[in-house]
């Protein structure tokens, strides 16, 4: 069985969908140029990112579970679990 794929996006940095505007099978996709970024709405109905890192010295705001940050001053690679960023650097 065939699926249509529809996306929405925006070009506004850290705006994410809300889960009352994307259905199951639709892609949100952030292209701001600070690290472009998919979205998609998981099985319980929440937004989650999918790939994208966001590169710079200050943690981004608004972070969906998912979301990765490179801090490139001091070398961190971060993953945001819904409450907090946790350092994953080796």
């Amino acid at each position: 069985m065939a699926a249509k794929l529809i996306h929405k996006s925006s070009s506004v940095q850290y705006k994410n969908v809300r889960s009352n505007q994307i259905e199951s099978s639709e892609i949100a996709i952030n292209y701001h140029e600070s690290g472009p970024y998919l979205q998609v709405k998981d099985s319980g109905g929440e937004i989650v990112q999918v790939g994208g890192i966001f590169i710079g010295t200050q943690a981004p705001t608004n972070p969906l579970v998912g979301k990765m940050w490179l801090n490139n001053v001091a070398g961190n690679l971060y993953i945001y679990d819904g409450t907090s960023w946790i350092n994953v650097s080796v």
